[in-house]
């Protein structure tokens, strides 16, 4: 008798653990299916407030900003330019 409710007490227990271990894989799965839902929107959110790259063509002029600053340059123009547009690069999109 005692060994047939130790079985019985195994094999619930083995249920048990069987069934929790499922409740928590499928706990797993939804969390990360809720997580990658909530990514993307955010994906979306930011790239919704961004500016698209201006586009230029070879030939346009631009002004780029002086990013070097050295001494006394708080009286120099802030930007450089203008300048005509040579090249396109793959990186940048403009030479």
């Amino acid at each position: 008798m005692k060994d047939e409710n130790e079985e019985i007490m195994k094999l619930i227990e083995e249920e048990e653990v069987k069934n929790y271990n499922e409740q928590m894989n499928e706990l797993r799965l939804k969390a990360k299916e809720t997580i990658q839902k909530i990514q993307e929107e955010n994906v979306k959110n930011y790239n919704r407030k961004r500016k698209k790259a201006t586009e230029y063509k070879v030939g346009d002029l631009v002004a780029i900003k002086r990013t070097q600053f050295t001494q006394g340059s708080k009286l120099y123009p802030k930007y450089l330019g203008p300048t005509a547009v040579i090249a396109k690069s793959i990186i940048t999109g403009m030479l």
